[in-house]
């Protein structure tokens, strides 16, 4: 479903997120429905921004990284403090890698030459995590990674993304699509998660055997 109330929703995710602070190295998981997708992608951004949340990773592989900034523009989330990993624009030929290499010299973006290679994401993003004492990781998105990966490999790289942000005092964020994710993903994922949001329901539920922080908005 898409909520038409996003002020309260909205309101109650941020009052989720509001424990979390730089440095921490908290791992978030979101679900939600296909539509409500971009709208709780954006405003948890925006939530960990105006805690003042720097030295973001994204790694897009959804779009390439010049529509992700005019999106994120748009949704007014800054991207002066986001390193981007680019998966998509070598993949799709919109430029070759040697091209690639050479226009990411001193900027804030990275490209990796096919969405299969999680190895080659994995080594950057550990990269990036040593630069900096705390930051915040996102992956946009886990459903286009299984476009190109199959689902236990997509477990063993998000166990170790994750394993890497804890390690290195970053929090991260997983935003998964109730439908196109599948359902052992979300549970996976929802163990290893410090802080798990289910937005595709109205009504309170707390799972009290489960470690994890389980709200259900």
């Amino acid at each position: 479903m898409v909520f038409d109330n996003r002020g309260c929703i909205e309101k109650k995710l941020a009052k989720m997120l509001d424990d979390i602070k730089s440095g921490d190295n908290a791992t978030v998981g979101i679900l939600v429905e296909g539509g409500d997708y971009n709208w709780a992608l954006f405003n948890t951004m925006k939530n960990l921004q105006n805690r003042e949340m720097k030295n973001g990773i994204y790694v897009s592989a959804r779009h390439t990284t010049k529509i992700m900034k005019e999106m994120l523009q748009r949704a007014s989330v800054s991207s002066d403090d986001l390193y981007f990993v680019d998966v998509v624009s070598v993949y799709l030929s919109l430029c070759g890698m040697d091209d690639a290499e050479k226009n990411t010299a001193n900027k804030n973006f990275s490209y990796i030459e096919h969405p299969g290679n999680l190895i080659d994401i994995l080594m950057i993003v550990e990269k990036l995590v040593k630069r900096h004492e705390t930051g915040y990781f996102v992956i946009d998105s886990l459903t286009h990674l299984l476009l190109h990966n199959n689902a236990n490999s997509i477990k063993d790289f998000s166990h170790r993304l994750i394993n890497i942000m804890k390690e290195y005092r970053h929090t991260s964020v997983w935003i998964m699509t109730k439908r196109a994710t599948p359902d052992d993903l979300i549970g996976y994922i929802g163990t290893m998660c410090d802080i798990f949001i289910d937005l595709t329901r109205l009504e309170p539920e707390h799972n009290k055997e489960s470690e994890i922080n389980k709200i259900t908005l």
